[in-house]
């Protein structure tokens, strides 16, 4: 998907509901719920600590 896109389906989210939804995600199965749960984007963080 190219910026430009992106870029306009999120100003048309926010145009019809107001707002838009991003939720920070560690993990493949919290991307997931968050993503059935109606996140607009996801943020994909590794917070873990590495010995």
């Amino acid at each position: 998907m190219e910026k430009e896109q992106v870029i306009r389906q999120l100003k048309a989210q926010l145009h019809v509901n107001g707002h838009i939804i991003g939720a920070s995600v560690g993990s493949g199965m919290t991307a997931r719920l968050a993503a059935l749960g109606g996140a607009d984007f996801l943020l994909a963080l590794s917070a873990g600590k590495y010995w």
